[in-house]
């Protein structure tokens, strides 16, 4: 399966005179692999040029392709809490007086 970029679908929607037929030999490739890969945000760049929901099946048919959300990976958890109160800092600490000098900060 291959993810495809929303500009490749565009391009087919639109009658791009520069990359229509590229882009419709590139999904006709892969469509003959399967259903191609889009994200949400590749939905949601189609969608924009829709006026409803329905238009945007009716151009991303289900069959076509194969929907996946972004996932995000979760943070490990810190060995230890932060401590508090917090470490001084460049503007806060000893060296306030000198950071404030090189970046000109009264």
């Amino acid at each position: 399966m291959v993810f495809v970029d929303s500009n490749v679908i565009l391009d087919v929607i639109t009658a791009d005179p520069r990359w229509q037929t590229w882009s419709e030999q590139q999904l006709s490739r892969w469509l003959d692999l399967g259903p191609v890969l889009i994200n949400p945000i590749v939905y949601a760049e189609i969608a924009f040029a829709c006026e409803t929901i329905e238009a945007v099946d009716e151009l991303l048919p289900a069959h076509l392709h194969a929907y996946r959300p972004i996932s995000m990976p979760t943070a490990p958890s810190p060995a230890k809490p932060p401590s508090w109160p917090p470490a001084p800092t460049p503007t806060t600490g000893p060296g306030a007086a000198r950071a404030r000098a090189c970046w000109r900060i009264s």
